[in-house]
């Protein structure tokens, strides 16, 4: 679980300082102010790992340029300071295994997934001398948006068979992972009577001997390549959480250890493709998701938005205590340069 990040010299501002309530953390603000960016470093100091091109200190900072962060792991809480390495370019917080606080998923506005298991993945080694190429574990598992539909191969090794494939295999087995499928795309629907509930398999293409998974829609069963981009949206992140789950889990028992039953979610512009009354229930189903997942309680969201539908509909379900709503501003300075500036908001403006 995040507890904190502090930015110096790097980024929208010259300093940030974020401290992370333990449930749902909303961060909102107008495009182009660093809200894609902060989840970027929070995946960074969750998995040591970046999802896309690494943060770099703003120009002329080089030397001071540092990311701070606390995390509470499942056995002790960390906490790290690391200045950027001028000389390699880079940040190293040192060799050996971040502090273990279950799943990392980070759902991307672009498509793509960067999933961190920590019983199948390894942070990279600063020191270049930890076991050899061949047998290292991944950092994580990076997902583009088509590698989420057709699966994800490295190394000649098949890492995931993709939501077309593995939805296909789970429906014909009446596998756990399809009922926990079901139950999530029920609860992360629009609307009570306007349910996301799968259909038949059927062929698409005449060249394509794969059956399609399809969707049972108001006018006939769609296969899920013809849905419109807020509910293929919503598939896949259904389809990366369960999949990450149940894969943890049966990694966990291959070592001969206790699965852990936490999650953090990291969802960028959530609100993206969706219709204004999915916007309204999109975080609170997000959070029931989770729950019917099996995810703990201390299971930790952080997503950004551009709607003010989503911050509202958190009303009668924000709880002070575990809850935190951030906004992003572009104002100017003493000196008239503009500057983006972070604050806390009490959740009372925005009932």
């Amino acid at each position: 679980m995040l507890r904190s990040l502090n930015l110096r010299n790097v980024g929208p501002s010259d300093e940030l300082a974020l401290e992370f309530g333990d449930r749902l953390n909303v961060i909102t603000g107008d495009s182009g102010l660093g809200k894609s960016f902060l989840l970027d470093v929070a995946w960074w100091a969750l998995t040591r790992s970046w999802a896309a091109g690494q943060a770099l200190p703003n120009k002329g900072a080089e030397r001071e340029a540092s990311l701070g962060y606390r995390i509470d792991g499942e056995t002790a809480p960390v906490e790290a300071d690391i200045d950027f390495n001028v000389k390699r370019q880079g940040w190293f917080p040192g060799s050996g295994r971040p502090p273990i606080g279950g799943l990392v998923v980070y759902a991307r506005v672009d498509g793509s997934f960067a999933v961190m298991d920590p019983a199948r993945n390894d942070p990279p080694d600063d020191e270049g001398d930890g076991a050899p190429a061949s047998r290292r574990r991944p950092a994580a598992f990076f997902f583009n948006s088509d590698e989420v539909w057709g699966g994800l191969t490295k190394d000649e090794q098949q890492l995931c068979y993709g939501l077309i494939r593995d939805w296909r295999i789970w429906q014909l087995q009446s596998s756990d992972e399809f009922n926990a499928l079901e139950n999530m795309l029920s609860v992360l629907s629009p609307e009570p009577d306007e349910v996301l509930q799968p259909g038949e398999p059927r062929r698409v293409e005449l060249f394509d001997s794969r059956d399609f998974p399809t969707l049972r829609m108001p006018y006939g069963e769609v296969p899920v390549t013809h849905l419109s981009a807020g509910v293929r949206r919503i598939l896949a992140l259904s389809y990366l959480l369960v999949w990450a789950w149940h894969e943890h889990r049966k990694a966990s028992e291959l070592r001969g250890e206790s699965p852990s039953d936490r999650v953090t979610l990291l969802l960028d512009d959530v609100d993206a493709h969706l219709d204004s009354r999915w916007q309204r229930a999109i975080l609170p189903a997000i959070l029931q998701a989770l729950q019917g997942l099996g995810a703990a309680a201390d299971s930790q969201v952080i997503s950004t938005t551009h709607s003010p539908l989503v911050p509202a509909s958190l009303a009668g379900l924000w709880e002070d205590e575990h809850d935190r709503l951030f906004r992003l501003d572009l104002v100017g300075s003493n000196n008239g340069a503009p500057h983006v500036q972070l604050t806390q908001e009490e959740w009372s403006h925005h009932i």
